[in-house]
This record gives C-alpha cells, sequence and structure tokens, in this order.
C-alpha cells in the first residue's frame, strides 16, 4: 500500500501543479493553446509547486489517525487523480474522434 500511496501522491502533485500553473500562465500571456503545455514541463516553478504538492501529500499519506488519512490525503488525492485523468481521456477523445472524422 506504500508504494500506491506514494505513486499516487506523486500524481495528485504533478496533476495540482499542472492545474495551478496552467492558471497562472493564461491569466497573464496573450499566447494561449496547446503549445502552452509542453513548455509547461520546462518552468522551474512547475516542479517546484510539484515537488512542495507531493510533500505535503506524502505527509499526509503518513498520519497515523485513520480520520485525518481519510480527510487530507484520500479524499484530496483520488479527486484529484480522476479529475486528472478525466481530462486526460476527454482530450483523447478529441483526438480521435477528429482525427477518424475527417478521414
Amino acid at each position: 500500500m506504500s508504494t500506491f500511496q506514494r505513486v499516487l501522491s506523486a500524481f495528485a502533485a504533478i496533476v495540482t501543479a499542472f492545474s495551478v500553473t496552467i492558471a497562472l500562465i493564461t491569466n497573464n500571456s496573450k499566447a494561449t493553446g496547446i503549445a502552452v503545455i509542453p513548455a509547461l514541463f520546462l518552468y522551474w516553478k512547475f516542479w517546484l509547486l510539484a515537488a512542495f504538492c507531493f510533500l505535503l501529500f506524502f505527509a499526509a499519506s503518513r498520519i497515523g489517525n485513520k480520520v485525518l488519512k481519510g480527510l487530507l490525503f484520500w479524499a484530496p488525492a483520488t479527486t484529484i487523480s480522476v479529475l486528472g485523468l478525466s481530462f486526460a481521456a476527454f482530450l483523447i477523445y478529441v483526438l480521435v474522434s477528429t482525427h477518424f472524422q475527417n478521414g
């Protein structure tokens, strides 16, 4: 279970950092679009925020009290992960449907 908690913490941290950084970049930039996403992984604030979120999720996963662990780790980490996977599935669906619609 410990490995699963670490992977879930890392994925939730990356999705959280991705969402926050996209909101900050697109709010102050004239250039918005899909080209922002690859450039995001070179942005140092993204990785700093991802590391901080990972530390928070990892610390919350080590709490001994089951109620606090459920409120501070399982609920946010699973919700963020499901939202991230849903967004990725939606993007894949849109790309596949537009690819096969034209040809």
